[in-house]
């Protein structure tokens, strides 16, 4: 289901003024997406030619949500500004997305997650869970149980519960981040993420 939404909810308190100027200088219809996506946190595309939509998933905290938005946003300018004929997640997209990032930090958030973002910014990744440093500092302020940790934080060899799908793995090496792991009952070899939700077993 999707739902045409006001973001003050869903942006970090005191922000919401930084992405409504955003929204104004830059116009995009906003959808909140309520069902899971796993491959993907948000997204941009533009249709009928000359309105930008963007849509974010709404399982996300604050920061993720914020974070994702500006992604977002960044690929707007940069079609807004340019056209369609920049490479998606080139130079120029990373400049824009990093000056965004620059601008957020302005604010009050935590220094965890200040720290993160500007040593993200310096080089940003097409998805944010491709730099897993800053996806553990988000994803730590994310409403979990307290026997909840992320996949990095497990030793090699160790039991674990895989709570996005159920299923159990066995923890194994580390490929920069992502993690290779062995599902229990397949024994298939499977790339987790670092900052994957896992219950030890």
């Amino acid at each position: 289901m999707q739902n045409s939404s006001p973001f003050e909810d869903y942006v970090p308190e005191g922000t919401y003024s930084f992405f409504l100027s955003l929204k104004k200088q830059y116009p995009f219809s906003l959808k909140i997406i309520t069902r899971r996506r796993k491959t993907r946190l948000g997204d941009f595309r533009v249709i009928n030619g000359n309105e930008g939509v963007i849509t974010i998933n709404s399982n996300l905290n604050q920061y993720s949500f914020a974070v994702t938005l500006l992604h977002e946003i960044a690929h707007l300018m940069v079609w807004r500004d340019l056209g369609n004929r920049i490479e998606k997640h080139g130079i120029i997209w990373k400049s824009y997305f990093s000056n965004l990032l620059n601008l957020f930090c302005e604010y009050n958030l935590p220094q965890d997650v200040k720290n993160a973002i500007r040593i993200y910014m310096k080089n940003p990744k097409a998805s944010r869970y491709s730099d897993y440093k800053l996806a553990m500092v988000l994803n730590r302020y994310d409403i979990k149980h307290e026997s909840e940790i992320f996949l990095g934080e497990l030793k090699e060899g160790e039991l674990f519960l895989l709570l996005s799908n159920g299923r159990k793995y066995i923890r194994g090496i580390k490929r920069r981040t992502r993690i290779v792991c062995v599902d229990l009952e397949s024994k298939g070899k499977y790339l987790i993420n670092v900052a994957a939700l896992v219950r030890r077993e």
